[in-house]
């Protein structure tokens, strides 16, 4: 649900198996080779790895619904199997902006 501001903020995450980087980080390059060629409106979209090199942090913006992410061919094919690719569980928080400054461009 879009809060006050027409947005909403999530944050995912997930420690990956051993074995599994190379594959990871081609499905994440082809989803921002998508973005850039498609441009969707309505999502900003971030993804970040933590220095121990096997976990990755997913930040998304969403200002419409349905998020414009989940009609991006590439993440759906990122996210089938996933399960397959991490150590646990994958964990997504909504996010409640306290304060920022021209993050995502805001």
């Amino acid at each position: 649900m879009l809060d006050h501001r027409g947005y909403r903020d999530d944050l995912g995450g997930a420690h990956l198996r051993s074995g599994c980087l190379q594959l990871v980080v081609a499905g994440i390059e082809a989803v921002y080779a998508e973005l850039h060629r498609t441009r969707p409106d309505g999502v900003s979209y971030a993804t970040f790895r933590l220095n121990d090199q096997v976990t990755f942090v997913h930040v998304v913006q969403v200002r419409q619904e349905p998020n414009p992410l989940l009609a991006v061919e590439a993440f759906g094919e990122f996210q089938a199997g996933i399960a397959d690719r991490v150590s646990q569980p994958p964990v997504t928080e909504e996010l409640t902006e306290v304060g920022s400054y021209l993050f995502f461009g805001s």
